[in-house]
């Protein structure tokens, strides 16, 4: 033992002198970070794992992250034996389409006269939205709720996806900030070869707004996809929820769950990670151009 402690303080001493205090500081930084992380995942982890386990090992005396017997009952439980679920991922596809894609042409139409042209009262009116972001979203949402009631427009997904898209803080803040980073010689140059306003954001600033576009569109997506307080208090019919709100209402069905394989833990951990699979998925293929956008002058005033 004794040995085997100087050849591994030797290998220590040696790696520690062959490290420069900026190398050193960077390893223990990733260090700790790696930690974070794995304390992040954990819950995320027992979530996966429990989803694959069956009644009778997910009861078991001691609990354990590893599945002895994976299996697939309650994924197949929750699709087969729900049949709202299916209907409500439907619901939230067709509402975040509607209110990604009119968030993204209303943003962009509104950021660029703030960020490009002067008029009168322009800083003024970007304050005031700026201020609202700190409006909680259940202060007006009895007095929302009478005016959705009174246009007919409560109780509807189209409705709904219309009251959305009134929300345009975030986007036109993250869209003024994109065309601001854009060198105005550019559209300096536009302008001179005889382009008017429509055509320089269409041809020009658009086409190099686009990482900017994709933060929106993903920012939006994640958040849309489980909101559930707007979509619950407008909407009454079961059929018309989206999966926020569905997945939200998993545990009240807990009788639901008499099946002699499944138990009530494990299916709503399959249904939890289902609804989360679309956020990760649509993450994964834009996190390149999040990354990019958020490097090129999203965040910066």
């Amino acid at each position: 033992m004794a040995v085997i402690r100087g050849v591994r303080g030797g290998t220590v001493r040696r790696l520690a002198r062959t490290l420069s205090p900026v190398q050193a500081g960077q390893m223990a930084v990733t260090f700790a970070l790696l930690v974070v992380a794995a304390i992040s995942l954990l819950p995320i982890l027992w979530v996966l794992s429990s989803s694959f386990k069956l009644r009778e090992e997910l009861y078991q005396a001691t609990p354990s992250l590893i599945v002895r017997q994976p299996s697939l009952e309650n994924y197949r439980f929750i699709l087969k034996e729900l049949p709202e679920i299916p209907v409500m991922f439907n619901n939230a596809l067709i509402l975040c389409s509607i209110v990604v894609v009119g968030k993204l042409a209303l943003a962009t139409l509104a950021a660029y006269p703030l960020a490009r042209m002067d008029f009168p009262g322009r800083d003024a009116l970007f304050l005031v939205f700026i201020l609202s972001i700190f409006i909680p979203r259940a202060g007006g949402l009895m007095a929302t709720y009478e005016l959705m009631d009174f246009l007919r427009l409560r109780n509807s997904i189209p409705g709904l996806a219309l009251y959305w898209c009134g929300h345009l803080t975030t986007p036109l803040f993250i869209m003024r900030q994109t065309f601001l980073s854009i060198p105005r010689e550019i559209e300096d140059a536009a302008y001179i070869d005889g382009a008017n306003t429509m055509q320089v954001i269409m041809r020009v600033a658009l086409p190099m707004s686009a990482a900017g576009m994709v933060v929106v569109v993903l920012n939006e997506f994640v958040f849309h996809w489980g909101e559930y307080l707007t979509a619950y208090t407008m909407i009454n019919d079961s059929s018309k929820y989206p999966i926020g709100v569905g997945i939200a209402l998993v545990r009240g069905w807990g009788t639901t769950f008499t099946s002699q394989l499944t138990a009530t833990y494990g299916a709503e951990s399959a249904g939890y990670l289902l609804c989360i699979a679309p956020v990760i998925i649509v993450f994964v293929l834009l996190q390149k151009w999040f990354i990019r956008g958020l490097s090129e002058g999203v965040l910066k005033m």
